[in-house]
């Protein structure tokens, strides 16, 4: 559960740059990606049940691509600039609001064992 007095929600712009990466990591509350700016996002996702999703945040729709994307709580993501892009400027909405208690920063060895059909991706978003 959530500890602590919270906030209703929190909400963040973070600025991702080429060659940068936000690494795999969950937190118990789920998580609105909003795209605003820049070039297209991937999200990447691990699900409970072993399944990767790759979410395209960016603005071009016809092409499949989502302005918003929930991430469920307790999914591991990580994101990164899509392709050759430059940069990708996005918002996150956490309700209730972001704590670091309920942040969990994965340990490479540990989510290779959880999955491995995913060592080569899970290799590149985390440190």
């Amino acid at each position: 559960g959530i500890e602590g007095t919270r906030a209703c929600c929190t909400s963040i712009l973070f600025l991702l740059t080429a060659g940068n990466f936000s690494a795999f990591h969950r937190i118990r509350q789920d998580e609105l990606w909003n795209f605003h700016d820049g070039d297209p996002l991937e999200l990447h996702i691990l699900t409970p049940a072993g399944e990767h999703q790759l979410i395209i945040i960016g603005r071009d729709v016809s092409a499949g691509q989502v302005m918003q994307f929930v991430v469920p709580a307790g999914h591991w993501f990580a994101s990164r600039v899509m392709g050759q892009g430059a940069w990708s400027l996005v918002g996150c909405v956490v309700a209730p609001g972001f704590d670091f208690r309920d942040f969990e920063l994965a340990d490479r060895a540990a989510l290779s064992a959880e999955f491995p059909q995913r060592q080569d991706l899970i290799r590149e978003l985390t440190r």
